[in-house]
Parts: C-alpha cells; structure tokens; sequence
C-alpha cells in the first residue's frame, strides 16, 4: 500500500484523481466526467495515462 500511495504522489493531479474516482470509487466515465467537469475523452485519456505512469512507477520500486 505504501508503493502504491509514493507511485500516485507522483502523477498529476487530474490523473490521480481520475485514477481514485474510476478505479478505487467506482464511479463510471460519465459520472467521473461530470464531478471532474470535463469531457468523457478527457476522463479516458487520463485515466490511461495514470494507469501507464503507476505501472511504470510500480515496476521501478519493486
């Protein structure tokens, strides 16, 4: 839990809250969209760029 909360200081702050409602709230594209006030797309592309960078994050700590 400590190597996954140093891997999401690191990304930015509209990725790791992408991140935190999508995966860990559960909250589907459309809502995530609305709550975050941007567009689906937006919500797609940062959330695959947040699971990229954690992966590669992940990967350099272990």
């Amino acid at each position: 839990m400590d190597d996954l909360q140093k891997a999401l200081s690191q990304l930015s702050r509209r990725q790791r809250q992408t991140f935190l409602l999508r995966v860990w709230e559960g909250f589907s594209v459309n809502e995530t969209a609305d709550i975050m006030k941007c567009s689906s797309g937006s919500v797609k592309t940062h959330l695959s760029r947040a699971l990229k960078s954690l992966q590669n994050l992940l990967e350099d700590i272990t």
